[in-house]
Parts: C-alpha cells; structure tokens; sequence
C-alpha cells in the first residue's frame, strides 16, 4: 500500500525530445515536449541501454515509466523505464493484395496506419491498430477480411472507498461527500462512479481509498488532499 503522502503510478507519453543531459558519457534527464507542456524525466538504467544516438533532440518517442506524486511537497518526478520510437518504420510491411476476381493474395503495397483501420482502393481486407506486443522494429496487423476490428472495451472510472466503522469513524463519510462535491464541480459526476465497499484493509489507518482501474490505494486520506487525487487520477 502506498504511503499516505506519495502515490506511484505509470506513465505513457509521447512527445518530441528537446533536451539530454549526459553524464561520463550517458544520458541522465532529458526534457519531452508533450500536449500537456514540456516534461523533465529521468532515464532508468534500463531506458539508457537505447543508447545516446537514439535520444537526440528532435527525437520522436514513446515513453513509459513511473510517476512519483508528493502531495506534502506537490513535487512529481518522471522516471523513464522503456523509451520507443513513436512510430515504427513502415519499411518492414509485407505487400499483400487481395484479388477478389482470383480469390487469391498476390503482391501489392498496402499501408497499416498505426492511428487507424485502413483498406486497399480493391479490396475490403482491413487491419488492425499496431498490437503492443510486437517488435519495436516491425508492424504486425491481424487480417480479419471483410470484419471491423473491435476495439477493446474501456473499464469505468470507479472510487472505492470504505465503509466499515473504524473507516467512518475517522472521517470516510466526510471524504465520501467532498469527492461528490469535487467530482460535481470538475463535470465529472457522470463519468466516476463513488462505490461504497466493505472492508479494504488497514481500517485503522482508515478513511481508506481504492482508485480504478489503476488500483491505486491510499490509506489515511486527508480532506485537504481530495482535488490533488481527482486532478492525478480524473
């Protein structure tokens, strides 16, 4: 369970490098410009293996990693664990046609876009988004001819908080009305639900809550520290 003043959850960015900082001869930080503002990140031992070339400014990328939020301080550290390229070459598809007169696969050019479903101008073969599990360095769509590609089903936004009497007892009825009134003013109301469960552990380091679907836990909520959890999570 994470402390009652710091949170750890992953991050996913994509952004364009504008700064590295290098250290007898490795990366340590560099700064991404993302749609959210220019972000500083610490790079991992793990990220660093990717190598001083591949992160030069101008530099396109994904990024994964860890977010460490302090609410005493309100300081938020980055740490990269995994650096990708945003976009994975297109040099590497395999031609494929679809001959519908033939009913045979002959060889033809047909781009998968890795930001949607596309088709060949004579054929109705469609691909699907680039799958996480693939290679870095190649495409690989699953053909499904003449079906849509379904999209995976998005869990809902959901507040876990205790209702056990210890919990309520050291004030969970009060943290339950201020994330009403919070949610309530962000126009989210409708998009988080507030679930009130039975125990969730630890009630005597209660009011405890359980943000899903990250499942990030947190014990000993503080009222004065409700916007910083909807602003982190919501």
């Amino acid at each position: 369970m994470c402390k009652s003043n710091k949170s750890y959850t992953e991050f996913n960015l994509t952004g364009t490098i504008k700064n590295v900082w290098i250290k007898e001869d490795k990366p340590k930080l560099m700064t991404l410009q993302t749609p959210v503002g220019l972000l500083l990140i610490k790079l991992s031992k793990a990220a660093r293996m990717m190598g001083i070339s591949n992160l030069a400014p101008g530099q396109e990328v994904r990024v994964k990693g860890q977010k460490k939020q302090d609410f005493k301080t309100g300081k938020i550290k980055l740490k990269a664990e995994q650096i990708l390229p945003a976009f994975p070459p297109l040099s590497t598809l395999t031609p494929v046609f679809y001959d519908e007169s033939k009913k045979t696969a002959s060889e033809d050019l047909v781009f998968s876009s890795p930001l949607g479903v596309q088709s060949s101008n004579t054929s109705n073969i469609l691909y699907s988004p680039i799958q996480k599990d693939c290679e870095t360095s190649e495409i690989c769509p699953s053909v499904i001819p003449g079906e849509p590609v379904q999209q995976p089903a998005v869990k809902p936004a959901k507040i876990l908080i205790c209702q056990k009497s210890d919990c309520r007892k050291r004030g969970g009825d009060a943290i339950c009305t201020l994330l009403q009134q919070e949610l309530a003013q962000r126009g989210l109301e409708d998009q988080v639900i507030i679930q009130k469960t039975g125990c969730l552990k630890k009630c005597k380091a209660g009011p405890n809550l359980v943000m899903l679907p990250d499942k990030t836990r947190y014990s000993k909520v503080e009222p004065e520290k409700i916007p910083a959890l909807i602003e982190q999570h919501f």
